[in-house]
């Protein structure tokens, strides 16, 4: 994408375009997130035969840059992104210049989140395919691949770390498209996983070595320097013994981070009350969001503790993503239908939502919903809140089964959301009624 000598003057509907594609990429929180909106705005413009090539190219040249600033390692995330941002408005810039106003036009409906009805593209003869057909847009984060070490200290704390990530990437999966401007739940956040990675290096896998001896001996079992962090995991798997004796010691190093009782007595009262020990002091300080963090996490006490434990054996990822592409389907097939797809029943979200708290812990519940409504565009808050009533028969008893749902939908800036929301979703019920009656008008005609 060379540059022109002079930036060409633009249109008012390139302008609208330009203005609509720049706030989202400032909204994107995240690289894979931004590049991702980036091919999303090229390829809804570029969408005729003949763009193939430029479009190619045009990718091509964009990932390039990216892989570029991504590992430039003298800059910070933060200067990263703003760079990153940047580059994505300008190449823009570039490519709607010399777009026709018919190509501006379908790229600023795709922009506003606009959807082409079955009928009215019946009647467009540059439709295309995917503007009928596309899936909700969704970027993943991957998990880290496996990676070899010279010794078995580096190897255990890496392969404890790939293990949880497995389960931790699945839930840091963003629609580019959609942008939300509540503190991301910290389980849904990259930034918490990286502050959480250093605490199970810094920490935890120490610890481990130190409280038991039947662990730290298995340095000397295996030539681990062959062995690389997923096929620790394989030789775990293949003896019981041994996978016991490590999630015996991972579970007691947690157990031991957990708040004690203390009875303490003032003026001859006796009170008991919770002591945080000093390795939950420092666990605190470590996963406390920093000034330019974008997540929430609420004080980590013994819950917190139970739930961090749990993450290398009850996040099964694999089930996990299976369960993800039905309530994807659902979702679609409820709320957001493409002409192809059989429209499914009201409610049917909530309860494959709800069978969810049936095939995993609660806590994995909690977070595959708030997962949806980072994704899912047609789900807002008032939807989540009314999901926490199925989970209790009034607030106190909510507050118990649904801690991290209900945290959410009531934190400081919900109220101005949930309006915010309301008001979008009225003028999406009109826009609706508007193409339905274009596309009557059409098929009458």
């Amino acid at each position: 994408m060379s540059q022109a000598a002079g930036p060409l003057p633009l249109g008012d509907g390139q302008k609208r375009l330009l203005a609509l594609r720049s706030g989202q990429f400032e909204k994107a929180a995240e690289i894979p997130a931004l590049r991702q909106c980036l091919r999303h705005a090229m390829t809804t413009l570029l969408i005729k035969p003949g763009d193939q090539a430029q479009l190619g190219k045009t990718l091509d040249q964009a990932d390039q840059y990216f892989g570029l600033i991504d590992g430039d390692e003298s800059q910070g995330a933060q200067e990263k992104l703003k760079s990153l941002r940047h580059f994505c408005k300008e190449a823009f810039r570039l490519v709607i210049v010399n777009r026709t106003l018919e190509d501006i036009e379908a790229a600023l409906k795709a922009a506003q989140g606009e959807r082409i009805s079955a009928a009215s593209a019946l009647y467009r003869a540059d439709v295309t395919a995917d503007e009928v057909v596309q899936e909700t847009s969704i970027a993943l984060v991957e998990p880290p691949p496996p990676e070899n070490f010279s010794s078995f200290a580096q190897l255990f704390p890496a392969a404890l770390v790939w293990r949880i990530r497995q389960a931790t990437c699945f839930f840091q999966r963003t629609n580019p498209m959609l942008a939300r401007t509540l503190p991301k739940p910290f389980m849904l956040s990259t930034e918490f996983d990286l502050k959480f990675e250093n605490v199970v290096r810094k920490i935890i896998a120490p610890k481990m070595l130190e409280m038991s001896r039947s662990v730290s001996i298995l340095e000397t079992t295996h030539k681990w320097a062959e062995i690389d962090t997923a096929q620790f995991w394989d030789i775990l798997e293949s003896d019981s013994r041994v996978k016991d004796r490590v999630t015996a010691t991972w579970n007691a190093v947690w157990d031991s981070i957990k708040q004690q009782k203390q009875v303490r007595e003032k003026n001859g009262e006796k009170t008991t009350v919770l002591v945080a020990p000093k390795l939950l002091l420092e666990i605190r300080a470590e996963l406390e969001p920093g000034p330019t963090d974008h997540y929430d996490i609420p004080p980590i006490r013994n819950r917190e503790i139970e739930l961090f434990a749990s993450l290398p054996f009850e996040f099964e990822h694999k089930l996990l993503e299976r369960y993800w592409i039905r309530l994807r389907q659902i979702y679609e097939q409820e709320m957001d239908r493409r002409w192809y797809q059989d429209k499914a029943r009201e409610g049917a979200l909530r309860d494959s939502l709800l069978s969810a708290f049936m095939s995993f812990p609660d806590q994995v519940g909690e977070f595959l919903a708030l997962l949806c409504y980072y994704n899912f565009p047609n789900i807002d808050l008032f939807f989540l809140e009314r999901f926490t009533h199925n989970r209790g028969s009034n607030d106190a008893h909510r507050q118990e089964m649904v801690p991290y749902m209900m945290r959410f939908i009531h934190q400081k800036a919900a109220d101005e959301v949930r309006m915010q929301e309301k008001t979008e979703e009225a003028a999406r019920q009109v826009e609706a009624e508007k193409m339905r009656r274009e596309a009557q008008a059409a098929e009458a005609g």
